[in-house]
């Protein structure tokens, strides 16, 4: 029985550093300096960006880059992906 627990455990454990070693966002040869910014202004500081993984971390880096006079305050995914996921993000700036 003991053994049969060690195996489980090593096997959740292989998976969990395999899945952590799989996102995309973390790999520095997808981060870009070229991004299409699409990020929706709903104005008082809101934007919305339609973007997730690399995609969003780069849209961000740009938005950020192009807009020097805002400091980003919080963000939160939509929620609208499937269940443990989100398909976008809204971000909140204020003026530095």
């Amino acid at each position: 029985m003991k053994v049969w627990r060690l195996i489980l455990i090593a096997l959740i454990l292989g998976v969990s550093v395999f899945l952590i070693g799989c996102d995309p966002a973390a790999d520095p040869k997808n981060v870009s300096q070229n991004s299409s910014v699409g990020a929706v202004d709903y104005g008082n500081g809101v934007y919305y960006f339609d973007s997730i993984g690399a995609n969003f971390g780069n849209d961000l880096a740009a938005f950020i880059a192009s807009h020097p006079d805002l400091e980003l305050v919080a963000m939160t995914g939509n929620g609208t992906g499937t269940y443990g996921e989100d398909g976008g993000y809204f971000v909140v700036f204020k003026k530095k």
